[in-house]
């Protein structure tokens, strides 16, 4: 029997509006989109999956292990459900490091979305933020560039070393306007 940290209760999903139904599936689909052509170019990126801990899609991408070969630092991404933090449902990125004395620097502002730094260590785009865009792919887009610049912010961060003692993890999660080149 596997044993998770924290237990799921058991629970009877039923189904009262079908619309919101099928407007979660959209989500999950889109993020899927999303996902997979982030992480095409991230070899060691982990399957898109939902996880069992926050309900989440995501994927997760190791970036470095230490001396003893052990994971040392990684980002996380994807699409969360609405929770105590944002009260819909929002993009995430996350990243976490294995010493959990380090605090991460201030980092630029993204171009949508905010970092929820220092009470939570990342940033947020909740999807009434993609409203502006009007066609799926103006949406797609916009979260693709939110995602992509804060991976780059966050692989600087790590590359320079440019940690003051972080904790052991941020969500960054995605509401984004990006002009990235």
């Amino acid at each position: 029997t596997l044993s998770l940290h924290d237990a799921l209760p058991i629970y009877v999903f039923k189904i009262f509006k079908a619309a919101a139904f099928e407007e979660n599936v959209k989500y999950r689909h889109n993020a899927e989109v999303v996902l997979s052509e982030l992480i095409k170019n991230e070899p060691n990126a982990e399957a898109i999956r939902i996880w069992p801990h926050h309900f989440d899609t995501g994927s997760f991408i190791p970036v470095e292990n230490d001396a003893k070969g052990n994971l040392s630092k990684s980002i996380g991404l994807g699409l969360a459900i609405a929770d105590t933090m944002v009260a819909e449902p929002y993009f995430y990125l996350s990243f976490w490091s294995a010493n959990a004395g380090e605090k991460p620097v201030v980092l630029p502002d993204l171009p949508i979305g905010k970092w929820m730094m220092p009470a939570w260590n990342g940033a947020v785009l909740p999807l009434s933020e993609l409203l502006p865009f009007k066609t799926t792919e103006e949406q797609i887009k916009a979260v693709l560039q939110y995602l992509e610049t804060g991976m780059k912010q966050i692989k600087k961060m790590y590359l320079t070393n440019n940690l003051a003692n972080f904790t052991a993890s941020a969500m960054i999660i995605i509401n984004q306007r990006s002009n990235l080149t």
